[in-house]
């Protein structure tokens, strides 16, 4: 299944191109472009639809991102929380403009962050844990 691509318009930069394939019930949402605030919300909704979906596993692959600001890790941290316990959600972030921000917020201590799709994909899921931020928790 691969739901459309979303094409937004945003200041100077190209807006972020996102589609989702599904691979048996794993759904593989790849963005490309920058995430800011202008286009986190464009990014939240095509997360949401992918998990309404109920894939077993969610893939949101960052690789082709330019730019992840705080609105971008607020989306993923929302997209964590939505998806639990009924969605396994994966990251990939294999680059330092993605890599980076998960890292100084300690965001990549709470997602679960591989280094491409394939690993995403193969990797076996881990009990849902409780998560370890308190719901008000947001990445400024």
């Amino acid at each position: 299944m691969k739901l459309s691509i979303l094409h937004l318009r945003h200041r100077a930069p190209p807006a972020p191109a996102m589609s989702v394939p599904q691979h048996s019930r794993t759904a593989v949402l790849a963005i490309e472009g920058e995430i800011d605030l202008c286009t986190a919300p464009a990014m939240m909704r095509k997360i949401g639809s992918a998990l309404s979906l109920r894939p077993r596993r969610l893939v949101v692959d960052l690789s082709l991102v330019r730019f992840l600001d705080c609105a971008g890790l607020n989306v993923l941290l929302a997209a964590h929380r939505q998806a639990a316990p009924h969605t396994d959600l994966r990251i990939v972030a294999n680059t330092r403009a993605t890599w980076r921000p998960l890292e100084i917020t300690r965001l990549h201590e709470t997602l679960v962050i591989h280094a491409t799709v394939a690993e995403a994909i193969a990797a076996p899921c881990r009990a849902i844990e409780t998560d370890p931020l308190p719901a008000g928790h947001l990445v400024a």
